[in-house]
């Protein structure tokens, strides 16, 4: 199951380079513009028209759809935890949301698990699920892991045989507080979403003072990442890859 997992974490983080490409060339979400024609009639105070000109103004309209609706990944959290997130415009400037995580096998101590988020977004902009917006954040996950005690030596039985003791289950639930602030560049139905900020955690996840760190992040040199990430307080960076409409 986990060798599945990072196939398709893998196959999904290609997938949304390729498709997220496009967008790091826009600047801004594309302005549909419509140009439309009016005629002026200037009229005396007895309601007689006095002079009449023809006058051609322009007035440019903002006729993009509303975006109610976001589907989006994190494509380079993939490594770590698979995700799929979305979230729903309430107005233009609320919106709410949230995302599901599964782990991966990038950090062998985890057995199996799973994490939910919450969000709540606001856009100073009032232009929906666009632009700038501030985010707080609810996240919390549960985990069932192998712990590995430092002071866990061989044990010489009678028999004259040494005896390892075995890591035992233990079961870890991290619960966290994030406020992240972000822009929402929009290609055509393609939403590219970069933020920044910080997440502290209120219930924390194995303690690496206490555990060994015996898994692939550790043989990789990755930081960050893995059950070692569920501690303290931290910066947070985003880029998500999503749909919407």
């Amino acid at each position: 199951m986990k060798s599945l997992w990072k196939s398709c974490s893998l196959a999904a983080l290609g997938i949304a380079a390729l498709c997220s490409a496009p967008a790091l060339w826009a600047q801004s979400s594309p302005v549909q513009e419509q140009r439309v024609t009016e005629r002026r009639t200037v009229t005396g105070e007895d309601g007689k028209t006095e002079r009449t000109s023809s006058v051609i103004e322009r007035k440019v309209e903002d006729i993009t759809p509303p975006t109610k609706h976001l589907i989006y990944a994190a494509p380079v959290r993939m490594i770590w935890m698979a995700n799929i997130g979305y979230m729903h415009s309430l107005s233009d400037k609320f919106a709410v949301g949230g995302n599901l995580e599964l782990p991966t096998s990038i950090d062998s101590r985890v057995l199996r698990g799973f994490g939910i988020a919450a969000e709540g977004r606001f856009y100073p902009g009032a232009n929906g699920l666009r632009g700038f917006y501030i985010a707080p954040g609810l996240n919390l996950h549960t985990f069932t892991a192998n712990q590995y005690d430092y002071n866990a030596n061989p044990v010489l039985q009678p028999n004259g045989t040494w005896t390892t003791p075995q890591p035992r289950q233990i079961t870890v639930t991290p619960f966290s507080l994030a406020l992240i602030g972000g822009w929402v560049f929009n290609w055509g139905d393609l939403s590219l979403d970069f933020g920044l900020g910080f997440k502290t955690h209120l219930s924390n996840g194995v303690d690496p003072t206490t555990v060994t760190s015996t898994s692939v992040v550790s043989e990789r040199g990755l930081s960050g990442v893995g059950l070692d990430s569920f501690s303290g307080t931290m910066p947070v960076f985003r880029i998500n890859v999503g749909y919407s409409w």
